[in-house]
């Protein structure tokens, strides 16, 4: 589920040639409190990251120009997590990633409600590292019901 703006509020910073990536606000489904809280932390962070320079985007709500996606290569199919923040830091280097925040997308926390934050996490840098390092992904079980 998006805001209704957000196609024509895209479309204006793209306006910018210089902009290759632009992202913005996500909201947790369901918003609860154990829910809002890491999703705080992954705006600051996308919004903190791309103001440096250096983005840290996820894919919930994000659009890339076609032809930085195609340089980079896209996503990185050796990773089974993390793909989203490995191509936004690539992609950021050939040029910059927006970050706009008065839109907003859903997404869906059924994968932290069912194995928790911790465990979420470990299994979100384990995909990482197993596909960086050992150029092959983990493997998640499925959650949805």
């Amino acid at each position: 589920i998006i805001s209704t703006n957000v196609l024509r509020e895209f479309d204006k910073v793209f306006q910018d040639k210089d902009v290759v990536c632009v992202t913005s606000f996500i909201r947790p489904i369901p918003n609860t409190f154990n829910n809002r809280v890491p999703v705080f932390f992954i705006n600051k962070m996308t919004h903190l990251s791309s103001r440096l320079g250096k983005a840290l985007a996820t894919t919930v709500c994000i659009a890339y120009r076609k032809d930085a996606f195609s340089a980079t290569g896209g996503f990185n199919k050796n990773l089974s997590s993390g793909e989203d923040i490995d191509l936004s830091l690539r992609i950021s280097r050939l040029g910059k990633l927006v970050f706009v925040k008065n839109v907003w997308a859903e997404t869906s926390m059924r994968r932290i409600e069912i194995w928790g934050l911790p465990y979420f996490t470990y299994r979100y840098f384990k995909g990482y590292i197993m596909g960086k390092v050992q150029k092959k992904p983990d493997i998640y079980e499925p959650v949805r019901v």
